[in-house]
């Protein structure tokens, strides 16, 4: 199961509800004004952000993650602080009368709407978080009574859910061990190293495990 919270997906949703209605308002000002020829750099811009930010969130690391949306939501409050600032110059020196549509509204009205989907996917992430402690400690119970096989078909259903749960994968080989079942043990780990090879301790232990099997 992949991760339910991926901000690569909000930053996404959180483009086209900030940068895009920009895009087209700084257009639509830019022929209010008089200055049409704006408006063609303006979505080459827009575009061109769009592009820089989905290739930081694909190819730098996760961590980076909060720093691009950050970076991003900070892009379009600059966008309609400089708007504002730009077209008053413009008009406070011009005679002519101009009905200038203001980027401040959507801008914060979609910064609005992105929070609370943020807001909701951290819910349901920690509600399902919640599940699976709860089924790690029956799993625990399980196997601390001897009901193995138990233990085992509730480990595999939270490896199953999340693959991400180290404990499950580490409880599970515990479980295996115990059962007699060395391989099943050690194979269960090199299926937690596949998701996270930088795990140096479970580098260790199927090193150990391997050199057990081999020295029997």
């Amino acid at each position: 199961m992949k991760k339910f919270w991926n901000p690569l997906y909000i930053g996404i949703i959180s483009y086209f509800c900030l940068v895009f209605p920009a895009v087209i308002l700084w257009g639509i000002n830019f022929r209010k004004l008089g200055k049409p020829a704006f408006a063609k750099p303006t979505i080459i811009i827009g575009l061109s952000l769009f592009a820089l930010l989905v290739s930081g969130w694909v190819l730098l690391p996760e961590s980076w993650d909060w720093i691009l949306e950050a970076f991003h939501i900070a892009i379009s409050i600059w966008g309609a602080a400089f708007q504002y600032n730009y077209y008053r110059d413009i008009i406070e020196n011009d005679d002519e009368e101009y009905e200038i549509e203001s980027l401040m509204k959507p801008a914060l009205l979609s910064i609005i709407f992105v929070l609370c989907i943020i807001s909701s996917l951290v819910a349901i992430h920690w509600f399902q978080q919640l599940e699976i402690e709860e089924k790690i400690h029956q799993a625990r119970d399980l196997y601390d009574t001897g009901n193995y096989p138990a233990s085992v078909s509730i480990l595999k259903e939270i490896i199953q859910q999340d693959q991400m749960e180290r404990t499950a994968y580490v409880n599970l080989s515990i479980t295996y061990e115990t059962m007699g079942k060395p391989d099943s043990a050690r194979i269960i780990l090199e299926d937690w190293l596949k998701q996270m090879p930088e795990d140096s301790e479970i580098k260790e232990r199927v090193y150990q495990m391997r050199y057990q099997k081999e020295g029997n």
